[in-house]
């Protein structure tokens, strides 16, 4: 088969040569180069479009990432809550541990705190061990009453001094009972049945067994009583969440004096927010008019979409996105920045100044 295709090549070009002896034409190299003349142009053009082709590809990439950047500054403000930071900055700190949240209102407040909250804690008589027989092996009951109130049978299967704990936790009450070790060297045991804050959970415990007593009251219920701009208020828990709207009030000790508590909103982040959402905006804005200029010194992929009706839709799409109102409100944001002195201006980027910026952040 070599054989025979050499063959025919060669007869090919002798025939060729034969056409052009005594002519002094290449009859061949004549023949290629009509052939490539031919060939030339629509091969220029075929690459031409893929160039072309390419270049769009390209260019609709440089404007996915463009809106994904938009998007993600979008992002951090698209709640209400991220326009509500509010700082609170405390006196005495060691006296008050302040919380608040985004639903708390700027202003300023002088708390008091005269008293804390405290709970009852009972103690029993002491014990040998801890599995001693209270009551001869037997089972026996423990009446439990909270704040006066109808009185509760705790039953107790066990007559240890453990057996007591156990049932009267597991009774679930109100109370926490403990055993413990006071290191005594008679009678180190002792149950100590400890309540929650505030006058109303004080309790009282009686058992039928005669060798247990919980007559021993170690500390009383009492309220947290704290003043609020001169106001007078008392509380059962020392952990105050419903006095300040959208604060949450820690009483640890009873402070010197009056503190002082301001809250105040901070401003930073959503200045750093809306300048994000800015420079966004002007990166996609300036992607844009390059992609679509004629005369665009961005190499490949500049004007590469001249005349794509594309941009101006993305153009018009983007603006009202951010210019009207939103359809779709988180809390109290549903306002466009055209009403947050966020403005446009034709064929510009967008110009924000920072006095422009905190005054949108304060309002």
């Amino acid at each position: 088969m070599a054989t025979s295709s050499t063959a025919s090549t060669t007869a090919s070009t002798n025939f060729l040569s034969t056409l052009g002896a005594g002519s002094g034409i290449d009859t061949k190299s004549l023949a290629q180069d009509l052939a490539n003349a031919e060939i030339g142009p629509r091969k220029d053009a075929i690459n031409g479009k893929i160039t072309k082709t390419e270049a769009k590809i390209s260019a609709y990439g440089y404007i996915k990432s463009a809106l994904n950047d938009l998007k993600t500054a979008f992002a951090k403000l698209d709640d209400a809550s991220e326009f509500s930071s509010i700082a609170a900055a405390n006196s005495q700190t060691s006296a008050i541990g302040v919380t608040a949240t985004t639903t708390a209102k700027a202003g300023s407040y002088k708390l008091e705190v005269t008293n804390l909250a405290t709970a009852q804690r009972s103690s029993s008589n002491s014990f040998t061990k801890a599995d001693e027989s209270l009551n001869t092996g037997h089972p026996f009951n423990i009446s439990f009453s909270l704040h006066s109130g109808q009185a509760q049978t705790i039953e107790v299967t066990d007559d240890s001094p453990l057996g007591v704990v156990r049932a009267i936790n597991q009774a679930k009450v109100g109370v926490e009972a403990q055993l413990l070790n006071t290191g005594d060297p008679q009678a180190p045991y002792v149950i100590v049945v400890s309540g929650a804050t505030g006058t109303k959970s004080d309790f009282t415990l009686t058992a039928d067994a005669n060798q247990l007593d919980f007559s021993n009251k170690l500390s009383s219920a009492d309220d947290a009583r704290l003043k609020l701009n001169g106001l007078t208020i008392s509380r059962s828990s020392n952990h105050v969440s419903d006095l300040i709207e959208g604060v949450t009030l820690d009483l640890l000790s009873v402070t010197s004096g009056s503190a002082t508590i301001d809250l105040s909103r901070q401003t930073t982040s959503i200045k750093d927010g809306v300048k994000g959402l800015v420079t966004a905006y002007n990166d996609l804005e300036t992607t844009l008019k390059e992609l679509g200029n004629s005369k665009s010194k961005v190499e490949q992929v500049g004007g590469a979409l001249v005349g794509d009706s594309l941009l101006q839709s993305i153009r018009s799409q983007v603006r009202r996105y951010i210019t009207e109102d939103s359809s779709t409100k988180s809390g109290n944001l549903a306002v466009g920045c055209s009403r947050h002195r966020v403005k446009f201006r034709p064929q510009r980027t967008t110009p924000v100044g920072r006095v422009q910026i905190r005054q949108c952040a304060s309002e």
